[in-house]
């Protein structure tokens, strides 16, 4: 009897870690369930705005990706790839850049800046095939895209 216990601990114990290692391995998830509390009437709590903020202006030579936000080591990096490529060290800024993608790989407009420093290196499929890329997370940003429709139309003119 001791042993069958035994065996149905050691079940138990082997689904139970089987699920947990399935359960970090899913990208769906996991939601708990909390024991009901018992609910007490409460009053409306009044809705609080925000005044607007007045939109900020965007630069044409830089395209903005959607989301607006992006983590601070890849515009750090976008940055620094910037700086390099003036002082005229085109391996320096794409790999700045590809680091960006790396840490961020749906930032549509570092996709853009790889196009663009690929076409000033003279990679031309790399460059199109970036300037797609960016197009695919460009979230329907119509200046991006144009800029990449460039990208590409410089692309097919040098080929």
């Amino acid at each position: 009897m001791a042993n069958q216990i035994t065996k149905s601990r050691a079940g138990l114990y082997l689904l139970v870690s089987i699920t947990i290692g399935a359960a970090g391995c899913s990208n769906i998830p996991i939601q708990t369930t909390q024991p009901a509390q018992p609910t007490q009437p409460t009053q409306p709590q009044p809705v609080q705005t925000q005044p607007a903020r007045p939109a900020q202006p965007t630069q044409p030579a830089q395209p903005q990706s959607q989301p607006a936000q992006r983590s601070a080591v890849s515009v750090q990096l976008l940055a620094q790839a910037e700086t390099l490529q003036q002082s005229g060290n085109l391996s320096g800024a794409i790999a700045q850049v590809e680091r960006a993608v790396r840490i961020e790989p749906r930032n549509a407009y570092a996709w853009h800046r790889l196009a663009t420093l690929q076409l000033a290196a003279g990679d031309l499929n790399r460059a199109e095939q970036f300037a797609r890329r960016s197009n695919q997370y460009a979230a329907g940003n119509r200046e991006l895209i144009e800029a990449n429709q460039k990208v590409m139309n410089e692309v097919r003119r040098l080929q």
